[in-house]
């Protein structure tokens, strides 16, 4: 199934997503909506990807194997952030959902977050630098908050000014 992008304009994008149960999970369906979503993330260029940002307002985030250990895309289903670091850094970050448009944003360096695989068993992550920032920047998503919503200025790109005249 090809996926589309939903923008920022529409409500799905700012919706609190719901949790999924592991009887839900291990449905052939929900199984098929990860390859979707998997799909959707390299066809589209992200580095991740939420399940509401293709319409679908499930807990279920996608996380490119670029930025983890893994050998495959890491897909975490009701993922949660249950420690940050007080240290924090700064780094520009932009969004599917939000094209042509990069902001600052300020997020903790270090994340600990505990999810489901998609197989239903427990994850416990400990993250830092650039997989944390994609962890704390896709749990957003799910509980209907932007990167511009953070960031502390915005700006668009040329080619994106260039394209709405």
């Amino acid at each position: 199934m090809s996926l589309r992008i939903y923008t920022i304009q529409e409500p799905e994008v700012r919706q609190e997503s719901t949790p999924i149960s592991v009887e839900e999970l291990r449905q052939p369906a929900m199984q098929q909506f990860a390859n979707d979503l998997i799909e959707a993330m390299i066809r589209f260029q992200g580095i991740g990807i939420a399940s509401c940002q293709v319409g679908r307002t499930i807990r279920m985030v996608v996380i490119t194997k670029e930025y983890t250990e893994e050998k495959e895309h890491l897909v975490l289903v009701n993922p949660r952030l249950v420690s940050v670091a007080e240290k924090t850094s700064v780094l520009e970050e932009g969004c599917l959902s939000v094209p042509g448009v990069f902001g600052p944003v300020e997020r903790p360096s270090k994340v600990r977050v505990k999810a489901l695989s998609r197989n239903g068993e427990p994850l416990d992550i400990k993250a830092k630098g650039m997989l944390a920032r994609i962890l704390q920047h896709e749990i957003d998503h799910i509980n209907g908050i932007l990167f511009v919503d953070k960031a502390s200025t915005i700006r668009e790109t040329q080619e994106e000014i260039l394209t709405n005249v």
